[in-house]
């Protein structure tokens, strides 16, 4: 396990990809305190612009995050009072509380289908290790 670690370290890639997967496992875990709001509450009013934006575009109305991304005047201004990380959906709900209570349904998806596939390939496994001969040749084929 140490050699696998130190594998798994020592290669730039994968180190990208176990601190990516550990920030959505972390996230997903500690979901219910880095979130405001439920997912599935409506917490603000439809399509509010995240508060990045509001702020941004109320503190220099001429400069570029006003006339880019914030470029309808109505919604800003009925985005004033944001507090939303990511902004709202359609539905008026947090985003960035659906995005990390999403992540804990698809971090269960796929731990669920690894586990699954190991079971399943090592009792394919096993019996064709068992049976040998025609048996073994028909699961081996694949």
């Amino acid at each position: 396990m140490k050699g696998f670690m130190k594998l798994l370290i020592g290669n730039k890639k994968s180190l990208a990809g176990l601190i990516i997967l550990a920030m959505f496992a972390l996230a997903a875990i500690f979901a219910p305190l880095i979130t405001k709001h439920a997912p599935d509450v409506g917490t603000g009013n439809p399509h509010e612009y995240p508060a990045f934006v509001v702020k941004a575009a109320q503190d220099n109305p001429d400069g570029w995050i006003a006339k880019n991304l914030a470029t309808n005047p109505r919604r800003l201004m009925m985005s004033e009072g944001a507090d939303h990380v990511l902004g709202t959906s359609r539905m008026g709900r947090d985003i960035w509380s659906q995005l990390v209570y999403g992540a804990r349904t698809s971090l269960a998806v796929g731990i669920g289908a690894g586990v699954m596939v190991c079971f399943l390939a090592t009792a394919i496994g096993v019996t064709a290790g068992y049976f040998g001969g025609k048996v073994d040749d028909y699961l081996s084929a694949a």
